[in-house]
């Protein structure tokens, strides 16, 4: 790293570092023939590392060199002069483990790269092979007999002709064109490696394949894909519930008491809301005497009415931001952490049918119809929290297909949008 950013670090014996303009990226200082390049701005060459080390480095005991603890390490200058700037025992390293592929016995795994290694190889000597031949065709290949010399035949293509004796010729040779089936090992290659990889979630279907293989085949890919991805979301949420989440509590620690102003997703924040008024709502009814819960209750008021209210109250001050304390239970608590992705490959045209043609159903029977609703427009992508608020909970029943019709038709607009 540069030399300012080495010093904002505040380490240890920082002020013994110097840095060098001479940058090796070639490791060749090591064998003593560097031959890097010039900055003018110094450079600082600092190693990390989280292991085992032994208690003779903090201690200076001789008895201490069969001891170990688990440290944490900064040292700069390995190639010259060491200089050690931290030395500090730590129970874990800070960083996790993701693999792609497990491997039986090999604690890597394996990567894409090496994946893709023999076929990269297979397909590099096909097109080399390609373009050998292509040459050849351009160029011509004959084929010369008797006193014919490379230097006469080299004047053949300067001059347009050669004299020969009789005993001599040259005879062009027919080497055939390019084999055009040869372009199709790179898209096989390429389905190869997709399969092997499994790093895609479509694969490839021939055209005149029948439909039922193509689909099995298209789900079998789709299915290898989302268990790629899964395993790697697992490693994920290991990683930042292990090592993320412990940093973000011992931060919050120092906070403990303060309002912090959170913002996220409405139908998350509606459930905060929906916990917080049904508390509020019943600690100021259990408050109250039965006088005044019976002046309630002659009013038409219920606790449903007074939990709606607080919710909207809530909503109109606060909008998408919610301030909440920081209390010293909540970083006690244990937390699980789950990150879910969403299928895009979901067939949305389909489904907002389904959902209109449930729809017409709820209404033409004067059943309830917001949740349907609101499940079509999340469907479709929108916000459906906010697009039923002011819509009736249930349908009028109408004797007919006509109530069907005036229901289903804006869900039967949109879903015609979605196929466009």
């Amino acid at each position: 790293m540069v030399k300012p950013d080495f010093d904002a670090l505040g380490l240890d014996n920082s002020e013994y570092v110097e840095g060098t303009n001479t940058i090796d990226r070639t490791d060749l200082s090591i064998r003593g023939s560097a031959s890097g390049s010039t900055s003018e701005i110094p450079y600082v060459e600092v190693f990390e590392r989280y292991g085992y080390i032994p208690e003779f480095v903090r201690t200076g005991k001789e008895s201490d060199r069969n001891k170990y603890f688990y440290a944490h390490v900064i040292v700069s200058g390995l190639n010259g002069t060491p200089i050690v700037h931290l030395v500090e025992e730590v129970d874990e390293d800070a960083y996790g483990e993701g693999k792609l592929k497990e491997i039986p016995n090999r604690h890597d795994g394996r990567g894409i790269p090496e994946m893709l290694f023999n076929i990269q190889a297979y397909v590099n000597e096909i097109i080399n092979t390609r373009m050998n031949k292509s040459r050849i065709v351009q160029l011509g290949l004959f084929k010369l007999t008797g006193n014919v010399t490379p230097q006469q035949f080299k004047r053949l293509f300067t001059t347009g002709g050669i004299k020969l004796d009789a005993s001599s010729n040259i005879t062009p040779l027919d080497t055939g064109t390019v084999d055009t089936s040869t372009y199709k090992d790179e898209e096989q290659a390429y389905l190869w490696s997709t399969r092997v990889t499994g790093t895609t979630n479509t694969d490839e279907v021939a055209g005149n394949k029948p439909a039922t293989n193509a689909l099995i085949e298209d789900r079998s890919t789709s299915k290898g894909y989302g268990l790629r991805i899964e395993e790697l979301m697992l490693e994920l949420g290991e990683f930042i519930k292990k090592k993320v989440i412990p940093i973000i509590k011992e931060e919050l620690k120092n906070d403990v008491g303060k309002i912090e102003r959170i913002t996220g997703d409405p139908e998350v924040l509606n459930k905060l809301d929906v916990a917080f008024a049904k508390n509020k709502v019943n600690n100021e009814l259990s408050q109250m005497d039965e006088v005044q819960r019976g002046m309630l209750v002659d009013k038409g008021i219920t606790e449903d009415v007074l939990v709606k209210d607080e919710i909207g109250r809530i909503k109109s001050a606060y909008g998408n931001d919610r301030y909440l304390p920081i209390v010293e239970e909540l970083l006690d608590t244990d937390y699980d952490v789950e990150i879910v992705l969403s299928d895009e490959s979901i067939n949305r045209t389909a489904m907002a049918t389904m959902l209109q043609s449930t729809l017409g159903i709820l209404a033409s029977s004067g059943m309830p119809i917001r949740n349907t609703i609101k499940e079509l427009y999340d469907t479709l992508g929108l916000d459906g929290e906010t697009l039923i608020q002011d819509m009736p909970e249930q349908g009028q029943a109408i004797p007919g297909q006509q109530q069907v019709q005036q229901v289903g038709a804006p869900a039967q607009e949109i879903a015609n949008t979605i196929a466009m």
